[in-house]
């Protein structure tokens, strides 16, 4: 994955379940907004943990690389 054409932020998901998210930015906040959570127990949205896109599984980054 070349930096020209790397996104900024992947979101991994598997079954409809955030896996993990990557950033190319290292100070990126992500607040996921589950609104299934929020009706049932009233939390607006939770920060989800950020990992630097560099870390990303080698099988993950193929799935990126084809899809741009």
């Amino acid at each position: 994955m070349d930096d020209k054409n790397s996104p900024e932020v992947v979101v991994e998901m598997s079954g409809g379940v955030v896996v993990a998210i990557y950033s190319r930015s290292h100070n990126s906040r992500i607040v996921l907004l589950d609104w299934d959570e929020f009706e049932d127990d009233g939390r607006v949205g939770i920060f989800f943990p950020v990992d630097p896109i560099s870390s990303m599984p080698t099988e993950t980054r193929r799935l990126v690389d084809a899809a741009i």
